[in-house]
């Protein structure tokens, strides 16, 4: 019997359709570059179908986004050709979410709500309403925001982000980066240093996202589940990203797994027999 082929792992950040998207609307700008783009990323999933049917490689493919889950979802059906991924990382690394389950992968946003254990998206999202509300509109049920019990509660949906839509208007403009300083200084001074400012690059809206989260961390985190090393790993995005510097640091770790368990140790620590069979491994 022929030994069975070596898994690996193809990420792609997701932002490099967006740019297609928004020149698509704009003919004028740079046709020719971003035709040449597309038709690049158009190959390269030929190649990998090509591939995978002639050599029966295990690729697993994931694609990294800065913005919501419904807005990657939205720009793939935009791209026909875009090969489904196995694994879709949302929020810069605040999500995952694995083929086939609208919710995200439970075991990560545990280890997500471990890094800020005593979060409680309701006092923020007071401060947000009495502070800000001037310029920002929640899009969520204020009233349906509620804290987890304890780090191993499998019954209870964590809030792994806070979205808010700029109340501008077309003869208002608003100094939004200001706004952003503004409600960073104002979450440190009352003590949520652990949620950080980042902008949808889709709808521009304002995300208030866990500070710990970072595509090199969600990274090893899949790495770890399928038991992959990191030369199995194969990055593609552009070198002036943020999230592919990002996630280049698990190539330039010397130890990527230790890191990861720095994440949250005390979740392994405390977590439930009932807890693992729940929340290990691919659903």
């Amino acid at each position: 019997m022929s030994p069975m082929p070596r898994r690996s792992m193809l990420s792609v950040e997701l932002r490099a359709l967006l740019s297609i998207a928004d020149n698509k609307a704009q003919p004028d700008t740079e046709g020719e570059e971003q035709s040449m783009l597309e038709k690049s990323l158009n190959d390269l999933f030929e190649r990998l179908r090509v591939h995978v049917a002639a050599t029966k490689q295990q690729i697993l493919l994931v694609y990294f986004f800065e913005g919501t889950y419904s807005e990657a979802r939205a720009l793939l059906e935009r791209f026909p050709t875009a090969a489904e991924p196995d694994i879709l990382c949302t929020l810069y690394g605040a999500e995952i979410y694995q083929r086939g389950y609208l919710a995200p992968d439970p075991y990560w946003e545990q280890r997500m709500a471990a890094v800020g254990l005593g979060l409680d998206p309701k006092p923020i999202a007071w401060i947000m309403r009495e502070s800000f509300g001037q310029w920002l509109e929640p899009q969520f049920e204020e009233k349906a925001l509620t804290r987890r019990k304890s780090v191993v509660d499998m019954t209870f949906r964590e809030v792994a982000y806070l979205e808010y839509a700029w109340k501008e208007e077309a003869d208002t403009r608003i100094d939004r980066t200001g706004v952003i300083e503004s409600i960073q200084s104002k979450l440190l001074e009352m003590g949520f240093s652990s949620m950080r400012c980042a902008t949808s690059p889709v709808s521009g809206n304002l995300l208030l996202i866990p500070a710990k989260a970072s595509v090199s961390r969600s990274v090893q985190f899949i790495m770890n589940m399928v038991k992959l090393t990191r030369e199995d790993v194969v990055l593609i995005g552009s070198e002036s990203s943020p999230l592919v510097q990002d996630a280049l640091q698990i190539f330039e770790s010397t130890h990527p797994m230790e890191l990861l368990e720095d994440l949250a140790p005390e979740l392994l620590q405390s977590r439930s027999p009932e807890a693992k069979r729940a929340g290990d491994g691919p659903r």
